[in-house]
């Protein structure tokens, strides 16, 4: 029963990966957000270079686990399996459709990372010359003009790529649910059912379901980490703007009161 509402629910998956692809709408909602991450980050490079532009050592190492995990796991199903026991196999073109989604949707929060810390950076520069009570240049009069336009055009990006993700995001539940039938159910033939040694079935967990049972569980990880991060950088960077609101506010009195003048005469 088990087995045959996994297939039930990979056959429906891998359905709606597949129309997703071959669907207008999507396709151009997919293209429309494509380009508009990349014409906001060759923008943000031409206006604030590319100095805060890396990415952190642990969600790099992850990223790369993860689709090793993920290579490792489609390479396993061509592999001659022992028939001794008994393993379910997913469908490859399951992953590898979905993969193309995930793949791209983390490389899109490593982008937004990018482009949060670049903004902090530079307000936290034009705060600083604020508080020293320097005058900025017109150069840098425009990139914190700048800075506030790319900030509100980022909430718009991110709402078009989240409504792209959100469609396909359901696979991901389900393929940890396929992680934990699956896990359970190789563990249970390797050491109830099978008499073959312990260092061999060792082995065969090793080289035939490694990735198999954990690039899910990576996947949902990567996921998580990011979007801590994107809502710590987020908070950060609202609280930049506050201050030089703050910082001008004094200024903003003062034209108010002459503008109010001006008015009354």
């Amino acid at each position: 029963v088990h087995v045959v509402s996994e297939m039930v629910m990979v056959i429906i998956s891998t359905f709606r990966l597949l129309l997703f692809t071959h669907s207008p709408f999507y396709s151009k909602l997919f293209i429309s957000s494509v380009n508009r991450v990349l014409k906001m980050h060759r923008r943000i490079r031409r206006i604030f270079g590319d100095k805060n532009f890396h990415l952190d050592d642990s969600l790099l190492m992850l990223f790369l686990v993860k689709v090793f995990l993920s290579l490792h796991h489609i390479a396993a199903q061509y592999r001659p399996h022992n028939k001794k026991i008994l393993l379910v196999r997913f469908p490859t073109l399951n992953v590898m459709l979905f993969e193309i989604f995930h793949c791209s949707y983390l490389l899109y929060q490593f982008l937004l990372l990018c482009w949060q810390r670049t903004l902090i950076s530079f307000l936290e520069s034009y705060i600083e010359l604020i508080r020293e009570r320097r005058l900025p240049t017109t150069d840098y009069a425009r990139k914190v003009i700048a800075a506030f336009d790319i900030y509100t055009q980022m909430g718009g990006i991110h709402l078009l790529v989240s409504s792209a993700w959100l469609r396909v995001s359901s696979m991901l539940f389900i393929s940890v649910y396929y992680t934990a039938h699956e896990s359970t159910y190789t563990f249970y033939c390797l050491f109830a059912l099978s008499e073959i040694p312990i260092l061999e079935r060792a082995q065969l967990v090793l080289l035939k379901k490694l990735g198999t049972c954990l690039h899910p569980l990576f996947a949902v990880l990567l996921i998580g980490i990011t979007s801590d991060r994107l809502k710590h950088f987020e908070s950060q960077l609202c609280q930049r703007i506050f201050i030089i609101e703050l910082l001008h506010s004094a200024e903003d009195h003062l034209i108010l009161k002459q503008f109010s003048r001006l008015i009354g005469s």
